[in-house]
């Protein structure tokens, strides 16, 4: 196999055992990055595919013959992946590697800090989106009912009414343009609302459901073969959810990659640190 090849299913397992069948590779010698997460659809209307896209498997000679670098990334647990730079992220996380390092705990077990609930969004500033996402409704002629209301670190906003397939359309990215330019808005004008999140006919509710599983599969999947996994690219709302859900598991972590508004979040099993002598 000389080029990348793209395999879907209807979930992620489907996927994977389509690619391992048609390339006579098993599972867990695949080396792969998940292109399109998938949907599962409102009452099976508008349901989407798991796409993964399969890279070229390394051969023994050029394993042996001595890419440096490339041997580099397996034996720290990146698979066979080239991220096209040449680079390793986390050599680019200096910082980051050194707070891992300061403790004698396996970094797979280290206890994780409660975090103090965050304060609910006052009434104030939930008033003052609500008013401003009524104005641009009105502005773009949409037949739509807006109701905010204020939750622990930020206000979450529901759209309703006939036009609401115009927002819900296209995979949603409508929703999330409006959302992604509200809380760019709401930095300077209502930096007490907190973070702003648009729901609209019970749409997002399932898109964060379907990442949220795939979050958790990629994260099972990373534990059971040792192998970075790299999902498609995510605006910052995305990344979050899935960074939240991975690092309750343990033994893996995540971080982002790219630049830019939309980034790939890389899904990796974390290194036990021998003990000190």
């Amino acid at each position: 196999m000389s080029t990348n090849r793209i395999f879907e299913g209807k979930d992620l397992a489907e996927a994977l055992a389509e690619a391992s069948t048609r390339l006579s590779i098993a599972e867990p010698d695949l080396d792969y990055e998940i292109i399109e997460q998938g949907r599962r659809g409102l009452f099976g209307l508008g349901a989407k595919s798991v796409q993964i896209r399969v890279m070229p498997p390394i051969d023994a000679e050029t394993r042996a013959a001595g890419h440096g670098e490339l041997t580099g990334q397996l034996s720290q647990g990146r698979g066979r992946r080239r991220s096209g730079r040449g680079n390793d992220p986390a050599a680019r996380r200096p910082a980051r590697a050194a707070r891992r390092e300061s403790s004698d705990e396996p970094v797979g077990e280290r206890p994780r800090r409660e975090r103090e609930p965050a304060p609910e969004a006052p009434q104030e500033s939930v008033d003052q989106v609500q008013a401003s996402i009524e104005k641009m409704v009105g502005l773009l002629g949409l037949d739509l009912g807006v109701r905010a209301k204020g939750v622990a670190g930020g206000t979450e906003v529901e759209l309703d009414g006939p036009d609401r397939e115009l927002l819900t359309g296209g995979d949603a990215e409508t929703i999330d343009a409006w959302q992604f330019l509200l809380n760019r808005m709401s930095r300077r004008a209502w930096p007490e609302a907190g973070r702003i999140h648009i729901y609209c006919n019970g749409h997002r509710q399932t898109r964060d459901e379907d990442l949220l599983a795939l979050a958790r599969e990629t994260a099972e999947r990373v534990l059971q073969d040792g192998r970075a996994k790299r999902l498609r690219p995510m605006n910052s709302y995305e990344r979050r959810l899935v960074h939240m859900t991975v690092r309750k598991m343990r033994g893996v972590d995540s971080c982002s990659e790219g630049e830019g508004a939309l980034k790939r979040v890389r899904v990796f099993k974390r290194r036990r640190r021998p003990p000190r002598d």
